[in-house]
Parts: C-alpha cells; sequence; structure tokens
C-alpha cells in the first residue's frame, strides 16, 4: 500500500504536471487581503498527519517494522513527494516514473519488517 501511495502520488503529478505547476506558482504566492500567506504550515500538517496515523497503523498490524517512528517517516515520504512539483517547474523532463520506482523502492526498504529484517 505504500508503494501505491507513493507512486499513485507521482503519477497524478506527471499527468497533470503543468496544472500542478501553476498550482504550485498560485499555492505560494497566495496572499489574504491583509497581505499574510493564505497558506501557513497547519494547512500542511493534514497529509503529514494522515500519513502518519497510516504508519502507526500498518505497524501495528505487523506488515511494518516496528522500529522506526511514524511521525519522522511520514514528514520524510511527504518531503521526497512534496519535492517534485518544484522540480517539475524547473526540469520539465524529469522522469517521473523513475522517480516514483526509486521511491518506492526506498520507502519500501526503510518500512520493511520480516525475515532477514532487525526488528530492533
Amino acid at each position: 500500500m505504500l508503494r501505491a501511495y507513493i507512486e499513485s502520488n507521482l503519477a497524478f503529478m506527471r499527468d497533470y504536471r503543468n496544472h500542478l505547476v501553476a498550482f504550485l506558482e498560485i499555492f505560494l504566492n497566495a496572499r489574504g487581503d491583509d497581505g499574510s500567506p493564505v497558506v501557513d504550515e497547519k494547512s500542511l500538517d493534514y497529509q503529514v498527519t494522515s500519513l502518519e496515523q497510516l504508519l502507526a497503523h500498518f505497524q501495528a498490524l505487523g506488515d511494518f517494522r516496528a522500529d522506526f517512528a511514524p511521525q519522522v517517516m511520514a514528514l520524510a515520504i511527504r518531503g521526497a513527494i512534496d519535492q517534485v512539483p518544484p522540480r517539475l517547474a524547473r526540469y520539465p523532463d524529469l522522469d517521473v516514473d523513475g522517480y516514483a520506482r526509486e521511491l518506492a523502492a526506498l520507502f519500501d526498504l526503510a518500512t520493511r519488517g520480516g525475515p532477514g529484517r532487525s526488528e530492533g
């Protein structure tokens, strides 16, 4: 499921590249009537918090190794995914599918439990 989460996020970015780049420009520069940013850190926390909860859930089920902090892993995953839109703006030929495969493999290895994997 983690692989699907990562790959589907990046497939969306690949398929809607131009829309995403335009959205990012608006998102980063939107201001309220008083000139303050419309988007603040709290509004960005939802994705991390929901992913953190999913990671903890699957840890409890034994699907993921038990010795990582779900919050740290969620921040790392979201951080890696959220680096793609600004890169798409700068590098239109970015291999999003290759990036998705690498990230999915990286985080699969980082969270995997089971035989041959130390649980502590």
